[in-house]
């Protein structure tokens, strides 16, 4: 028998704290100086066991990962028992998905957070880790549709969705609600894919402005539009008043004259992607190529903006005083999106205009990390062919 390891024991330890750590308050949380009196240890021990920061957060990741795949084993293993075999791919997927978000929810917000962290990392081995976790998530559901017969384009459509859905939910507790948020869209896809008829409606909910003094300055506006990009590619609990002001090539004085605190900060950047997504009518253009590109998230702006609307929903499971306006942000999501369906010819409303944002938020996660990322005319392609394929 081998004799036990004082130091591997201690490393797992504070492994195992470092996750619980992760878990209950953040990723920004997680500092050797926190860590160490959770831990009973002090900061120059967290450091000689890890290193960086960097090694310590991909430790962490990983431990996550291991309890990933062994909850995804679980929900398999549970619903082919529990769920009736006359059950239809649309009720088994919706059931399925809300077994998903009623796992381990800390843990499923941290994996989210680890991504605009990794994104932003020059550690190789968190970025693989990361990628190696969606893929094996994304996979996950791509067999859980093969195996009700769904073809290899329509499996990878629907793992992207419920990337997308998995993505946009955790912050809904509400078991009716989830469940609606899920069925919907769902049930929807599967008709277009079947090609049954499919009964369109004219609801749209209604747009807001941001509170006044706000939406009508330059300055606030140059500001908002450098927050949503940082909170893209850092995400939230990374995102200071400080950085967005040099973001913004402003004052400090500037951003907390507009936004005294980071609260007040992140908070109008939610309300002002919400105005957004609630616009009434997407700009037509009449350059296909563009358009398309436009469709599938591919150009900078659109990216930015549903990077920073999945950093900021996420951040919503945390923070409670985010909830009402990730509330208001979600009725209006897919408004604009629909817009631009219809300039290209198809008959859509609001539903799916929301499964198509919820696709490309899957797509997008996917994509993050891919080497090299796609270019224009990869997204444009890859938008007319899965037009085509759920709307034709």
């Amino acid at each position: 028998m081998s004799k036990p390891n004082p130091a591997t024991d201690r490393a797992h330890h504070l492994i195992e704290q470092a996750f619980a750590l992760s878990c209950e308050e953040g990723l920004g949380a997680l500092t050797a100086r926190m860590l160490g009196q959770r831990a009973g240890a002090s900061a120059s021990a967290v450091n000689y066991h890890f290193g960086s920061r960097e090694r310590l957060l991909a430790e962490v990741h990983g431990e996550a990962r291991r309890r990933a795949e062994a909850e995804r084993a679980a929900l398999r293993d549970q619903f082919a028992v529990e769920l009736p075999p006359w059950c239809s791919y649309p009720n088994r997927l919706t059931a399925m998905v809300l077994g998903r978000l009623g796992q381990d929810r800390a843990m499923a917000v941290l994996l989210q957070e680890f991504e605009p962290e990794a994104a932003g990392s020059d550690d190789i081995n968190l970025r693989d880790s990361v990628r190696a976790e969606l893929a094996a998530e994304r996979q996950f559901w791509r067999e859980i549709a093969h195996e009700h017969g769904q073809g290899p384009e329509a499996a990878a459509l629907w793992a992207d969705l419920v990337l997308g859905l998995t993505a946009s939910l955790h912050w809904e507790w509400r078991i009716g609600l989830l469940s609606m948020w899920i069925a919907a869209p769902v049930g929807r896809l599967y008709r277009r894919l079947e090609r049954s008829k499919v009964t369109l409606s004219e609801i749209d909910a209604p747009a807001i402005a941001l509170r006044e003094g706000i939406s009508t300055s330059e300055t606030a506006a140059r500001i908002l539009e450098a927050t949503i990009a940082t909170i893209a590619s850092r995400g939230v609990d990374r995102t200071t008043q400080r950085e967005v002001a040099g973001a913004a090539k402003v004052g400090l004085a500037s951003v907390t004259h507009f936004f005294p605190t980071r609260d007040e900060l992140i908070s109008a950047a939610f309300a002002e992607l919400y105005r957004r997504h609630g616009e009434e009518q997407a700009t037509p253009d009449d350059n296909e190529d563009r358009a398309y590109t436009m469709l599938a998230y591919g150009d900078p702006a659109s990216r930015r903006g549903s990077l920073a609307a999945g950093a900021l929903l996420t951040a919503a499971a945390r923070k409670p005083e985010l909830v009402p306006i990730a509330e208001q942000l979600r009725l209006v999501r897919g408004i604009g999106t629909k817009h631009m369906l219809q300039q290209r010819g198809f008959a859509v409303d609001q539903t799916d205009g929301y499964i198509w944002a919820c696709v490309m938020m899957g797509r997008i996660r996917r994509d993050r990390y891919a080497m090299p990322s796609p270019n224009p005319s990869e997204y444009a392609s890859s938008a007319r062919s899965l037009s085509e394929l759920i709307f034709r």
